[in-house]
């Protein structure tokens, strides 16, 4: 990968783009061979510093706690690989993209002076809070397991720019990111795709030669695959779920514009091989079996890692639920389906509620098995779901 410096912090985004070309925001990686069987955990929304964003913004013990107690359970099955589904941190990378617009920075806490949050900003909570998640999941790579990122809304904004985007990808030492923005992983009969869903949640204009670019991508492993007619599954690994219940469903805060979820559903349904979508952002379980043009479509929505969320007092929402929940506003969802007197309740990062999602997948058949584990449940129920 490209090591992007300090210097190219004014980066358009077709510079980004040129960047992708020569091959700084892509890779192509394979899982090393095991049985027939391949096992997939998914770690999602960390998320450290959401519990006490508003109350105490720099303790984010609970959640890094819980991190890496899955981490370390993850690691104890070793699986075939572990993607974490994005949000690792809490603190908005680009706020100032909310404020052109009109919008407040959330970073702020109510009533904070000037001088008070110039003082937090300098503190570096973001890169604080990156530092720990990487803390957190040493076990595994300290392991040897093969562990994949996607770009969440609070790790490049919910409008991302250069400036996030290179963060993000970039592999400084000094300020490492996360890895490449689009990456495939093809194994035993199973393609895994990682791409950034948040440019299919911003409409913005500034990205659409990066839309292009990440197009691109996604059409030419369709080809290849389409060619080659040894792949049974795809895997789609994203942040935000295109959809809930309905390709057709209002656009809200955890789902895709409409308009990029026909348009990149269309391609990736062009070899008629079954798709499984797994993503996060929604800090819920949700799950969903269906089809898209005829091609099967299953959509795993994983609740949270670190602070998990209980929309209309839920862990776990039908399709149809959630689909009402994510087409909303944020605030408008928070108010009517959290309700802010029930936030201390319905907010939690907790052993009984935090968790991790795992997959059994069959490169040959192209068929799968997944279930939801608390940290609680992790030690006797997952292990024996496992071995069956």
């Amino acid at each position: 990968m490209v090591v992007l410096s300090n210097g190219l912090r004014c980066l358009s985004i077709c510079a980004l783009v040129l960047a992708c070309q020569r091959g700084s925001l892509f890779a192509a990686v394979r899982i090393k061979d095991r049985d027939r069987q391949q096992i997939l955990i998914h770690i999602t929304d960390p998320q450290l510093g959401m519990l006490n964003m508003y109350k105490k913004p720099e303790d984010w013990k609970a959640e890094e706690t819980m991190l890496s107690k899955l981490a370390a359970k993850a690691a104890s099955f070793k699986p075939n690989l572990v993607f974490v589904g994005g949000d690792m941190q809490n603190w908005w990378p680009n706020e100032e993209a909310r404020q052109a617009k009109g919008l407040s920075d959330r970073n702020r806490l109510k009533g904070m002076g000037d001088k008070e949050f110039q003082q937090l900003k300098d503190k570096g909570l973001g890169r604080m809070q990156r530092d720990s998640v990487q803390k957190s999941l040493e076990v595994l790579v300290n392991a040897k397991i093969p562990v994949y990122y996607t770009a969440g809304n609070h790790d490049v904004g919910d409008y991302p720019d250069a400036r996030t985007l290179e963060q993000y990808s970039s592999s400084d030492s000094k300020n490492p990111g996360w890895g490449p923005l689009f990456q495939k992983v093809e194994e035993d009969g199973i393609l895994y795709l990682q791409f950034n869903s948040q440019i299919y949640w911003s409409n913005e204009a500034s990205l659409d030669e990066y839309r292009s670019k990440q197009l691109d991508f996604l059409e030419g492993e369709m080809s290849r695959i389409q060619a080659l007619q040894s792949i049974k599954r795809l895997v789609l690994l994203t942040h935000i779920p295109p959809f809930m219940d309905s390709v057709d469903e209002q656009e809200g805060w955890a789902n895709w514009k409409e308009a990029y979820r026909k348009q990149i559903l269309d391609v990736l349904a062009g070899p008629n091989i079954p798709m499984l979508w797994v993503c996060g952002h929604f800090h819920a379980n949700v799950e969903k079996d269906s089809d898209y043009q005829g091609v099967p479509l299953s959509i795993r929505v994983s609740s949270a890692a670190g602070t998990t969320m209980q929309w209309d007092g839920k862990d776990e929402l039908s399709p149809k639920e959630a689909q009402e929940v994510a087409s909303k506003e944020i605030l408008k969802a928070f108010a009517e389906d959290i309700g802010f007197t029930r936030i201390g309740e319905r907010l939690k990062a907790e052993s009984d509620r935090s968790g991790l999602r795992i997959f059994k997948m069959l490169g040959d058949s192209g068929s799968f098995e997944d279930q939801w584990f608390t940290l609680d449940q992790l030690q006797e129920e997952a292990s024996s779901w496992l071995a069956s």
